[in-house]
């Protein structure tokens, strides 16, 4: 075993090249928890039960005894976390309380059908992040029309819109950026419902007829769905099928619905217009208008609903720079509605259960602050001396540590497989910064109306550059380090009796979790500058130009500018080969101009240099659209005018 294996394991990471896989927790472990929580539901209740009880009794034991010869304001910046903890463990045992008897809901067959418009918004995403978002859209089952609301009015993407048929929609300013792009569009067309989706959301062919019942309830003004993605090697991955968002909204959106306060998501969502214009169109007062616009639309009297399956595919953030922008957009956003008169807290028109979701989704935002808290309790405490607390190891070991593990167990239970406490930690440790400045601006700055879009090319370099977002991470882990050196040395106050040894030891705790945070960020690589989509199984013969040899093979992912093939047969061909490939798609064979880039072993890397249009279209048809729905869908043989389809037509 080598160094770097050992460093690797010291930390709790992989060497899977950035993907956020903890090697102290198996993947047997992942995929039996949920299993384990159906099956064990009386059991989970009193682990929750017994961590309330015993957090509260913690944190009566540190107010009223443990303050007692401590530094007070080390001391209650403990109390302040571990009240923050308390909270969220209550709101999580709420959310799992009101979710444990869901039933996914099924949208009725539509009496009639309704006129809807698809809304594609965009405003510097390139015409390869575009061309598949408006593939799939005008794939859709049912009558709909496309329109590509462009905030960029850049003439290659009118162009793209007329060579597609979309209508292309401009506006002369850029004012309120995403909401003011959609309230113009509601005013230059007239579709009774709209489905809105992100310029790299590709949308399955069947949401439609799958979800345009629900709105047979006049009542009913959103059916929003999840978002997943097609990278799956994105910084906010931990496996192919689980993501940072997968708690969000495998677990805590369903629970939402059930307690009626299911909010829009920004896309994948199909809205009625009504609605929208019942409440003055999209919210435009701060930078979340989804969520803004959802609770004017519940306070109203309207419904909203949320479906657990999936129906689009977008591109989650590739490097840890965009996927900060986004969170740092989402937390600013959400937490300025506490300023509005859509302040969950007090606006008019929602009842309990619903101020209750709402809420839980801004005090998330606290997570940051907190962490950051606690890191700087530590570090106070090792540089000071002094100790945030007065107790012995005894008393620790029975109050303090059953609390802590008891609400570790509990929230690993009530997040049901989607997210394990050490891979929330390290998203937590990612975001503390971002999220502590939204408070900042929530409380200190007039306005806070910057709209910074996500950036949606692919690329990520890793090394010590991708760390530069994580300055405070970076000053914290030094502060720790130094203090526990300081301490040892003797040159600042010495911590009394045992206390030196146990908080040396949770600074190394600490140090390694913020070290392995940093190691996975700064071991990532994705060298291409689009994403591939897996899309293995489709035929291909690649001969050179002048017909000298040829290879066979089967595709294994795409992009539009490269293709990945494994070679069924033996074959010497070499890096820098010129290939003509032809690939059988099942409704002809559509030819790319190739040359290859990488080879290993069985497996080529071959970049487009040049194809028709039509053969692009094509590829992205099958591979964007049909391959990913079938995927999805769990049937090989899928096709577009699904049965669903067809008993729609029939029945309207």
């Amino acid at each position: 075993m080598n160094v770097r294996r050992i460093v690797g394991l010291l930390i709790g990471v992989d060497d899977s090249h950035g993907v956020s896989r903890f090697s102290f927790i198996s993947d047997r472990f992942r995929q039996y928890e949920r299993t384990w929580v159906s099956q064990h539901r009386l059991l989970s209740w009193i682990i929750v039960s017994a961590a309330f009880l015993s957090t509260c009794f913690w944190i009566y034991w540190l107010v009223g005894f443990l303050l007692v010869r401590a530094n007070i304001v080390l001391g209650v910046s403990l109390v302040i976390v571990q009240v923050y903890a308390l909270i969220a463990l209550v709101l999580s045992a709420t959310y799992r309380y009101y979710g444990r008897n869901r039933v996914e809901p099924t949208a009725p067959l539509p009496t009639v059908w309704p006129s809807v418009d698809v809304f594609v918004c965009t405003y510097d995403e390139e015409r390869a992040i575009l061309l598949p978002t408006l593939i799939s859209a005008l794939a859709l089952e049912g009558e709909h029309r496309v329109y590509l609301l462009d905030d960029g009015r850049r003439e290659e993407v009118a162009r793209l819109a007329h060579e597609l048929g979309v209508e292309y929609v401009i506006r002369p300013d850029n004012r309120h950026a995403k909401a003011g792009n959609i309230n113009h569009a509601l005013g230059v067309t007239s579709g009774e419902l709209i489905l809105i989706l992100d310029a790299d959301h590709v949308v399955m062919s069947d949401m439609l007829t799958d979800l345009v019942g629900f709105f047979d309830d006049p009542r009913v003004c959103l059916v929003q769905t999840p978002h997943e993605f097609a990278n799956t090697d994105s910084i906010q991955h931990y496996s192919a099928d689980r993501h940072e968002q997968s708690l969000f909204f495998r677990v805590l959106m369903p629970s939402k619905d059930e307690m009626g306060a299911a909010f829009w998501c920004g896309s994948a969502a199909i809205l009625r217009r009504k609605a929208l214009e019942d409440v003055g169109g999209v919210a435009v007062e701060t930078i979340a208008e989804d969520y803004h616009t959802s609770i004017k639309m519940i306070a109203r009297g309207w419904k909203t609903r949320y479906v657990n399956h999936t129906y689009v595919l977008g591109m989650a953030p590739g490097d840890l720079q965009s996927y900060l922008i986004q969170r740092d957009r989402w937390a600013r956003g959400n937490l300025s509605v506490l300023r509005s008169r859509e302040n969950p807290i007090i606006a008019r028109g929602l009842t309990f259960k619903q101020r209750l979701a709402f809420s839980e989704s801004l005090f998330a935002y606290g997570s940051g602050p907190m962490r950051v808290l606690i890191l700087l309790v530590l570090v106070g405490t090792l540089w000071s001396g002094q100790i945030p607390i007065s107790a012995s190891l005894s008393v620790l070991a029975l109050i303090w540590l059953p609390s802590f593990l008891l609400s570790e167990l509990a929230f690993s239970i009530m997040a049901q497989g989607y997210s394990l406490n050490p891979e929330f930690l390290h998203f937590e440790t990612l975001t503390m910064e971002v999220f502590t400045k939204a408070w900042k601006a929530l409380f200190f700055a007039k306005t806070d109306r910057s709209f910074k879009v996500t950036p949606k090319t692919a690329g990520d370099n890793g090394g010590l550059e991708a760390l530069r977002p994580l300055k405070w991470t970076i000053v914290i882990m030094a502060a720790m380090v130094g203090g526990v050196i300081v301490q040892w040395a003797g040159t600042v106050p010495r911590l009394p009796g045992v206390a030196i040894y146990l908080v040396t030891v949770l600074a190394i705790i600490e140090v390694r979790r913020l070290l392995r945070s940093m190691v996975l960020v700064a071991k990532r690589r994705q060298h291409r500058s689009t994403y591939r989509v897996p899309a293995a199984g489709f035929h291909c013969v690649g001969y050179t130009p002048k017909q000298e040899g040829y290879i066979v093979g089967v595709t294994v992912d795409f992009s539009q500018i490269g293709i990945g093939v494994c070679l069924l047969e033996a074959h010497d061909i070499s890096v820098g080969t010129k290939l003509v490939v032809g690939v059988d798609f099942g409704s002809g064979i559509s030819r790319f101009y190739t040359e290859v880039r990488s080879r290993r072993n069985d497996f080529l890397g071959l970049v487009i240099l040049d194809a028709q249009t039509d053969d692009i279209a094509t590829m992205i048809h099958s591979v964007y659209v049909d391959s990913n729905l079938a995927r999805i869908r769990g049937k090989t043989g899928y096709v577009r005018k699904g049965e669903r389809f067809v008993k729609v037509l029939q029945h309207t």
